[in-house]
């Protein structure tokens, strides 16, 4: 099985209407573990909340990533995940919390394509809800460790442009079929 696709990025930036639309498209779309980790945590008194418990938070969205890895069908058609485990480290990075060695051996564990697509900051569509606190500013803090992150580990990053979700779409899947020709 070809290893999933990354799609991460600011926080408010469109990734999971992108996502939505290739999940209509019909390629398997894996949600993101922090907004279940978060929606989980405040229905269940958790502190397994990036404000409160970082670490737990942390260790949570590891949990459940890669058991979205584990259930992940054996197919030839592209997957994309919302996320992944190199989103924790750079957000413990700007935390300045270390990366503990579980998480560590986690991320050693995993495979994923060496293309990621990021969403930057967009003040236009960023919006707030109960599972996402952080500002505006904080999001785009947040995508320049997420860039430094994943660039640092050899990831080519393709930034998507801010257009419409299915002209960034198109534009994903277009490089994506270069790639392949």
């Amino acid at each position: 099985m070809p290893s999933p696709f990354i799609l991460s990025g600011c926080s408010g930036g469109g990734k999971s209407s992108v996502l939505d639309e290739l999940k209509d498209r019909g390629f398997t779309v894996v949600p993101e573990a922090g907004r279940r980790v978060v929606a989980d945590a405040l229905q269940t008194n958790s502190n397994a909340l990036p404000w409160i418990d970082p670490l737990a938070f942390c260790r949570a969205c590891c949990d459940l990533h890669m058991q979205d890895l584990a259930k992940l069908p054996n197919q030839e058609r592209r997957v994309f995940l919302d996320r992944s485990l190199i989103d924790l480290f750079a957000y413990l990075e700007m935390k300045r919390i270390s990366v503990p060695a579980d998480l560590g051996a986690a991320l050693r564990a995993v495979s994923y394509a060496k293309t990621v697509f990021l969403t930057p900051p967009w003040q236009q569509i960023f919006v707030n809800d109960q599972e996402r606190k952080a500002s505006f500013k904080e999001a785009a803090l947040e995508y320049e460790h997420l860039l430094s992150s994943y660039r640092s580990l050899g990831y080519q990053v393709t930034l998507l442009p801010k257009t419409s979700v299915a002209d960034r779409t198109d534009m994903l899947l277009n490089e994506l079929d270069q790639m392949d020709a």
